[in-house]
């Protein structure tokens, strides 16, 4: 499962010398496959099956119910950015961390809250200033 291969990467410090995990141009090439297909996969299936789930309100906040495959796939995209990271210290997105914004993005224009929150976790403080 190409999932768990990607998550089994989490913990480790990508400029370590004893880390398996290397970024190079395969992995790139390979990820933003992926991310495209994904992109294909939700144009595709985003009224029906990938449809944001209903909305609750409580305590003055809105709470949307688990959507199975809406939150698997907003889980995968941030599986996916959290391993084309390559360089911490750079200034520009590479094109895996576009494709992937870009998705959530259109899926949080189609009412999706996992994919805002997800938006927001990336964005940390800066989407505040």
């Amino acid at each position: 499962d190409f999932r768990t291969y990607l998550e089994s990467f989490k913990g480790y410090n990508i400029h370590d010398t004893e880390s398996p995990y290397v970024v190079d141009s395969v992995m790139t090439q390979v990820l933003t496959k992926l991310t495209g297909e994904l992109s294909k996969l939700y144009e595709c299936c985003k009224s029906d099956e990938m449809s944001p789930g209903s909305f609750k309100l409580r305590l003055d906040l809105f709470v949307e119910e688990d959507h199975k495959y809406e939150s698997q796939l907003v889980n995968l995209l941030l599986v996916i950015l959290d391993n084309a990271d390559a360089d911490k210290t750079s200034r520009y997105l590479n094109q895996v961390q576009r494709g992937c914004i870009s998705m959530l993005q259109t899926m949080a224009s189609n009412s999706s809250l996992q994919a805002f929150k997800a938006l927001a976790k990336i964005s940390g403080d800066s989407m505040f200033v």
